[in-house]
């Protein structure tokens, strides 16, 4: 069995199928690392667009004076 496999890695046909499988191996690990990327990103995004969903937006009432006995109206 030593030998056959000697023989396989000797071969050029050997090597050309060894850097074929280091290359598709390689782009594997890319495209899964790109999926898991926009994935994030896609998370990301979901979550921002739940939190404009259920934003409120508040009521807010100015207060002007803050002086102690003023009448409460704006400025002139």
């Amino acid at each position: 069995m030593k030998k056959y496999i000697l023989r396989f890695l000797k071969e050029e046909e050997g090597a050309e199928l060894i850097q074929f499988a280091i290359v598709v191996g390689i782009a594997a690990l890319l495209a899964g690392a790109v999926l898991l990327v926009f994935q994030a990103a896609g998370d990301q995004m979901h979550r921002a667009a739940e939190l404009v969903d259920d934003m409120e937006y508040a009521t807010i009432t100015p207060t002007w004076g803050g002086g102690g006995g003023g009448t409460g109206s704006p400025p002139p």
